[in-house]
């Protein structure tokens, strides 16, 4: 039997057992003959507006840093797994605005208006790309969800989402919860449909308990590789787990609504930002890193010129009644600035609490998320909300990439000048993913100089 498991691959088991495959893997990672089968999984991760001048990055230098008294205090504890370049400058042309800053975050393309978007893709497509043509899976992975609400919002649409085709396409992202479990489930169903006939068909098993409906594989496939018992009730727990946070994500359909929502948590301070839906996303972007059920998940928790209203967000004199953008120009004098950067902390707060979430969750072989995966982190579009500046951008990257990436420090790159290391640093994540033969991302005038961080060979 042990030559059995030596000589299976990951497409063996998803051939053999679908979805069950997917699920006895991790178990099997234990094993030295699953080693060089590990893909590390991209996370690109987008908070809105930036923050005043000062407030984002740390305190201190090289591997002694800390956030105390900044915006982004929320990210201590974290420091052992981040990285902060500072004094990025971003590639942006033209009128200077919030759509223009998005459209070069993750292309480091020329961005200009909302009319014009950027000519080249994002990384994260990018790198969905690459794992479509040279890994094991048939299906592209990519999941791309946005906490925040879209639907009243008026612009071009192909500023909605960070994740951009190239030539003005764009991925849209699902934005409410019914679409995101249904993506969910499609993902585990083509797992599934990745085998024989006995394979789920998506669309059915997104209408039934998808675990249900495997249990009987996934009994065979603790049969066919002979798992321990030791190993068998990891499994089960691993299940367990699965089924709980599918449940505990759903939100209750409220008269019948077609798209239900979780209820805001402030009802009676004009907010109407959902900690609870975001939470449930981000929880839904952690179960699908956690089974690698995905390559790349692009997450954000806004949009530019964000129309949201945190009532629950005080300040003395500031108008919480108001939308975050006309918030973040400080309107009002020194009064919104204070809320502005309320708002903004709270908002890092919840991209923390993510980074949390995935070093919390540990895996069958006792590494956790973190450890095996990386996030690129922006903590906005423009570097200040009032001034829409593209110099000193927030932006740093958590994770060890399965030690292809060391992470614990902060730096300043010396061509902090230019864009340059903006472009180096998203040439960094694209290294880091496997994509070695890759020689700038973007603007080629922008990103000589190779990686700007030690990527490892594994």
């Amino acid at each position: 039997m042990k030559k059995l498991i030596k000589n299976l691959t990951r497409r063996d088991l998803i051939k053999q057992f679908g979805l069950a495959g997917v699920m006895v893997l991790p178990v099997l990672r234990q094993s030295r003959s699953f080693a060089n089968d590990f893909k590390p999984i991209y996370c690109q991760l987008f908070k809105p507006h930036g923050n005043s001048p000062g407030l984002f990055y740390p305190n201190g230098d090289d591997k002694n840093f800390n956030f105390n008294g900044k915006a982004t205090e929320s990210f201590n504890g974290l420091q052992e797994y981040l990285i902060v370049p500072k004094g990025l400058n971003m590639y942006v042309s033209g009128h200077a605005n919030h759509q223009a800053g998005l459209a070069s975050v993750f292309t480091n393309t020329l961005g200009s208006d909302i009319n014009r978007p950027p000519p080249g893709a994002s990384i994260d497509h990018m790198i969905a790309g690459y794992r479509k043509d040279f890994n094991d899976r048939k299906v592209k992975k990519h999941i791309n969800f946005h906490a925040g609400t879209i639907s009243s919002v008026s612009y071009n649409e192909i500023y909605e989402s960070v994740s951009f085709l190239g030539n003005g396409n764009v991925n849209k992202p699902k934005n409410n919860m019914n679409e995101m479990i249904q993506e969910l489930k499609n993902l585990l169903g083509q797992c599934g449909a990745m085998g024989p006939v006995s394979a789920p068909n998506p669309q059915i098993a997104s209408k039934i308990n998808i675990l249900d409906f495997h249990l009987e594989n996934i009994k065979n496939a603790k049969q066919s590789l002979n798992l321990s018992t030791a190993e068998k009730s990891k499994l089960d727990i691993y299940t367990d787990r699965l089924n709980e946070t599918l449940s505990r994500t759903t939100p209750t359909v409220v008269n019948n609504t077609s798209c239900p929502e979780f209820p805001k948590e402030y009802p009676n301070t004009g907010s109407d930002y959902s900690e609870a839906k975001a939470n449930a996303v981000m929880d839904l972007v952690v179960l699908a890193m956690e089974h690698e059920l995905v390559d790349v998940a692009s997450l954000m928790l806004g949009r530019p010129e964000d129309n949201h209203k945190f009532g629950h967000i005080s300040a003395v004199g500031g108008d919480t009644s108001r939308w975050l953008h006309s918030i973040s120009h400080y309107d009002k004098g020194q009064s919104d600035e204070i809320l502005y950067d309320k708002i903004m902390a709270y908002l890092y707060g919840l991209s923390a609490n993510f980074l949390r979430k995935l070093k919390d969750t540990k895996t069958i072989d006792g590494e956790n998320l973190l450890d095996k995966h990386l996030v690129l982190f922006s903590g906005g579009e423009v570097s200040h909300g009032k001034k829409h500046n593209y110099n000193d951008i927030p932006l740093m990257l958590a994770g060890k990439c399965g030690g292809r990436i060391t992470p614990g420090y902060t730096f300043t790159p010396p061509s902090s000048n230019n864009a340059n290391a903006h472009g180096r640093l998203l040439l960094t994540v694209c290294h880091a993913m496997g994509m070695t033969n890759l020689s700038h991302v973007g603007d080629p005038k922008k990103a000589p100089g190779g990686p700007l961080i030690p990527v490892s060979n594994v």
